[in-house]
């Protein structure tokens, strides 16, 4: 186990590999006019903290989900070598739905036994339109829930993340179930939900690819409408214009801080280790 001293010394480590990643993209993205926005924790550090969270080890972005296929297609030439554009695509044991720039020079040990590829990343979170009817939302999230918990069955699970026998139970026999179905159909399943709205004009956006407390998470589509520079590093990064809105509904009173002793890297920081 980590010390506290070495566990903070290497979330400074993740920070600092993270920004450059982020102004990796934020390069590429300005070159052919896409569309990003900084979001979840990293939106959350840029407003309240002009930079990460101090206990904050990833960044997390998103884009509109035309800007995210775009984005995916470009990246193949212009990512720096350094880097590793992971989807299931590039990666055909990698078993999420979002996208990830990995740094090649890093490993996750104790990941040893999965397939797919581990290590340092930056998260890129596809927004696309949610359903303006109550129920079929709630029925696609449900759908979602089922897909994410069978590519479980692809993952190193820890169950004491989970709080209750329940969960457990509910992890341990999904994750068991899919090992029945190919990781390259589960994550098309995946696309195939997320996407059922995209031809139509709704009232509310949602991101499928949030881990499942926040799959339900709907945002009015007016906080996607455009971006705004906010300062994050020291440097001018866009964030949604609705960003007040944004992360209300994901953390409620969110200038509040957490207990001093939630304040804790939470993504693996202690035991990622930098090979350069």
């Amino acid at each position: 186990m980590c010390s506290v001293s070495s566990s903070y010394s290497n979330t400074k480590q993740c920070q600092e590999k993270g920004l450059e990643m982020l102004l990796e993209v934020d390069r590429i993205c300005k070159k052919h006019n896409i569309t990003y926005f900084l979001d979840s924790g990293t939106l959350l550090g840029a407003v309240r903290h002009n930079g990460f969270i101090p206990w904050d080890d990833d960044v997390d972005i998103a884009m509109p989900r035309r800007d995210y296929e775009v984005f995916l297609e470009v990246c193949q030439n212009e990512l720096d070598s350094r880097y590793f554009l992971q989807t299931n695509e590039t990666d055909p044991f990698y078993p999420f739905a979002i996208a990830r720039i990995l740094y090649k020079e890093s490993q996750m040990p104790g990941h040893e036994k999965v397939k797919y590829r581990t290590g340092y990343t930056l998260d890129i979170f596809a927004i696309d339109n949610a359903s303006d009817s109550i129920l079929l939302q709630s029925v696609r999230v449900f759908i979602m829930k089922v897909l994410q918990g069978l590519c479980k069955s692809r993952l190193a699970i820890d169950y004491d993340r989970y709080g209750n026998r329940w969960e457990k139970a509910a992890v341990f026999l999904t994750s068991s179930v899919g090992k029945l179905f190919p990781v390259r159909w589960l994550i098309k399943m995946q696309h195939v939900v997320a996407t059922m709205c995209r031809s139509k004009s709704t009232n509310y956006k949602c991101c499928f690819s949030y881990k499942f407390s926040e799959l339900d998470r709907r945002f009015p589509s007016r906080v996607f409408d455009g971006t705004i520079q906010v300062s994050f590093e020291g440097h001018l990064l866009p964030v949604p214009r609705g960003w007040h809105d944004s992360l209300t509904i994901l953390y409620g009173d969110y200038m509040v801080l957490p207990p001093v002793e939630e304040r804790i890297p939470t993504h693996g920081a202690g035991v990622i280790a930098f090979l350069d």
